[in-house]
């Protein structure tokens, strides 16, 4: 009997070591690798878009889930994205099929100030014009 309880008490520690070992107090920390946060906005209630820079001046987003209100998990991210000399700015981002997640850095000596991100609309071919505004994009970091 106690051989018994002893490997379902291993059994448990190890599945609870696991899950937690995927958790993180704040946010920056559970992005990979040694990166410093440059910004972070929520996504509704139960994420959080974090832009990073590490220590190469290259920069990413990455997606953090909230889990139990006050634990972040990594949720993936994109990185490693430079603006190159010339350029006026660089764009990069994640997707999955309900939604996606888009950085983007200006050069330091840049006149841009807005960047606008159409929306996606279905049924509507490339061609066709549409309106966007400010107040169709819910999230702007």
């Amino acid at each position: 009997m106690k051989k018994a309880f002893f490997v379902v008490f291993l059994i448990l520690v190890i599945f609870l070591t696991r899950s937690l070992s995927e958790l993180h107090f704040n946010e920056i920390n559970a992005v990979p690798g040694d990166v410093k946060m440059v910004r972070s906005s929520d996504i509704g209630d139960y994420a959080k878009a974090v832009l990073f820079e590490d220590e190469t001046g290259a920069f990413g987003v990455a997606e953090i889930h909230k889990k139990y209100g006050f634990l972040y998990k990594f949720d993936g991210s994109t990185s490693g994205a430079m603006v190159e000399e010339g350029q006026p700015f660089k764009a990069i981002g994640i997707a999955d099929d309900d939604d996606f997640l888009v950085a983007v850095k200006t050069a330091e000596n840049s006149n841009i100030e807005y960047i606008t991100l159409g929306n996606h609309m279905e049924g509507i071919k490339l061609s066709n014009k549409y309106d966007l505004s400010l107040n169709e994009l819910p999230y702007i970091i």
